[in-house]
Parts: structure tokens; C-alpha cells; sequence
């Protein structure tokens, strides 16, 4: 009966110790839990709506800078068939001065 209860204390101990070891542990988890959470709250807010809201306006921007590329393109060339045909209105009709001044004699 002795040894039982001999075993019985060393068991004790070493369930207690063992709790013990849990408990420190339990403590350690909940200061690393309690730090994470920390982190996450200071962590910025997810951006992701932003980042694709950022992305189309800058798809229709490019779409629109396409277009106004286009449209430029288009009225250099008109520009430039309508400079041609001033240039041959010029040649075919020249002005020159049509109010000359008087020259004075002395």
C-alpha cells in the first residue's frame, strides 16, 4: 500500500508539473494571440475595391486618350489637305497689295 501510494504522489507531481507546463504555454499562446491581433488592427483596410476601381478608370482613361489619339490624327490630315489647298488657292490667285500706297515725289 505504501508503493501505491508513493506512485500515486510521483504521478501527482508530475501531472502538476505538466499542468503547469500547459498553463505557461496557454500564456505564452495568449500573449502571441493578443499580438496578432494587435497587428491585424493596425494593418491598413483592404484596398482591393479601390485598387479595382482604380483599375477601370484608368482602362477608360486609356480608351478616351485612344480615341482623342484618333481624333487628333484625323484633323492633322484634314489640316493639312486644307493648307494644300490654300497654298494652290495662293498660287493660282495671287493678292498681292490690293491698296498700294502712293509713292511721294520730292
Amino acid at each position: 500500500m505504501l508503493a501505491a501510494l508513493s506512485l500515486s504522489s510521483c504521478g501527482d507531481k508530475r501531472l502538476e508539473q505538466q499542468a503547469k507546463e500547459q498553463a505557461a504555454e496557454i500564456t505564452t499562446l495568449q500573449a502571441r494571440i493578443a499580438a496578432l491581433e494587435s497587428e491585424l488592427s493596425a494593418m491598413p483596410p483592404d484596398v482591393t475595391p479601390a485598387l479595382d476601381e482604380a483599375r477601370a478608370k484608368l482602362k477608360e482613361q486609356l480608351d478616351q486618350t485612344s480615341k482623342l489619339e484618333e481624333e487628333v490624327k484625323d484633323l492633322e490630315s484634314r489640316k493639312a489637305k486644307l493648307e494644300k489647298t490654300l497654298d494652290e488657292t495662293k498660287r493660282k490667285y495671287p493678292l498681292g497689295n490690293p491698296f498700294p500706297r502712293p509713292t511721294q515725289t520730292r
